[in-house]
């Protein structure tokens, strides 16, 4: 919320933007108002007078006949009723504004037809004023919360994205521990060590909406780590990191599903020997990440695959943190597969 909109929910909370506007709208008729034959307190009195009855032709406008005829695109209705007030309203006008000045005005000059007419497009002069105030605040009142509908379905959809993660990369770090015990590895001890600066991250880091590009890159070789664990030989995987990763931020857990499906449809879904290649590159604020492997999955596509969940989330939380300053390419070419992914980061 804005501070405009602040301010104005603050006056209207405690009232004051009615009285707000009539001082305003006093001081306007006062200073545009040309009775020079009466002294300034008399001419006050008119103006209060008056602005008494517009007040209450107002009121009626803004609290009956808006709500009953005019939202519910009465028209015909809306302005035959205010045609009508405003007519009713101009009489007791006419009446107040001949007992204050009977003293100087000639009754004729009060009552007669030019001084209803001046009257009457008065009366619709402060309708028309209010009634755009009116819906000009309603429609800046619905577009905020509108926005800010949008920012908290937003952050929402990011929490349960996250928390959809997490849970598919336990899992499957959690087989990587289990499938390591029941060969009775001597490997057990070190994937539990990397598993739990894996948690660490995850459940001290990984909250916030953006961390530090370094951790996030440490975080990726731990994972990879466990993984070399579990393929021992038989897995050729490369990485290379360059650029100045703590000065730049990123939000968490958005590289690892790429990794994983490296994983998933090469070195896991074979007992042949498989590549794996990772690079990461920063220059500047712009962020390059590739991922090569071999693939023996005929089927395998990122964003369609039914076990790809965290790769579906991925391409959300892109969308959604990275409008217009990201670029996913992915293509499969035989039996290599590469996603590129390009950011543009904001430090």
């Amino acid at each position: 919320m804005n501070v405009l909109t602040r301010w104005l929910d603050r006056l209207k909370i405690s009232g004051w933007h009615h009285v707000l506007f009539w001082l305003l709208y006093t001081a306007f008729w006062m200073f545009t108002s040309f009775e020079d034959e009466i002294n300034l307190g008399q001419k006050l009195v008119n103006i209060l007078a008056t602005l008494f009855f517009h007040a209450l032709v107002v009121y009626f406008n803004l609290y009956v006949l808006i709500p009953w005829f005019l939202k519910k695109k009465q028209y015909f209705g809306y302005s035959l009723s205010l045609l009508l007030s405003i007519t009713l309203v101009c009489y007791p006008i006419l009446y107040v504004i001949y007992l204050i000045n009977k003293d100087i005005a000639n009754t004729d000059l009060v009552w007669n037809g030019e001084f209803f007419l001046v009257n009457a497009v008065g009366v619709s002069y402060s309708i028309v004023i209010t009634t755009a105030l009116k819906l000009f605040f309603d429609w800046y009142k619905k577009e905020n919360e509108a926005r800010e509908l949008s920012i908290l379905q937003s952050q929402t959809e990011l929490k349960f994205l996250k928390h959809q993660i997490n849970p598919h990369f336990l899992f499957n770090s959690l087989n990587n521990l289990y499938s390591l015990s029941l060969k009775k590895s001597d490997l057990a001890p070190e994937v539990v060590l990397k598993l739990s600066e894996i948690l660490r991250y995850l459940l001290y880091e990984a909250s916030s909406d953006t961390v530090s590009l370094d951790r996030e890159i440490e975080y990726l070789e731990n994972y990879i780590e466990v993984e070399k664990l579990r393929f021992g030989n038989r897995a050729r995987i490369t990485t290379e990191f360059s650029g100045d990763f703590k000065n730049a931020r990123i939000a968490p857990m958005l590289l690892i599903p790429f990794v994983e499906n490296a994983f998933k449809h090469g070195l896991a879904n074979t007992n042949a020997d498989g590549f794996i290649e990772v690079s990461a590159e920063l220059t500047e604020d712009v962020f390059f990440f590739t991922v090569r492997n071999n693939v023996f999955d005929k089927k395998t596509v990122l964003l369609s695959d039914s076990g790809g969940i965290g790769n579906k989330n991925v391409t959300q939380r892109l969308e959604i943190l990275y409008p217009s300053r990201y670029q996913l390419n992915q293509t499969k070419s035989g039996n290599l597969y590469e996603v590129q992914l390009k950011l543009v980061l904001q430090k």
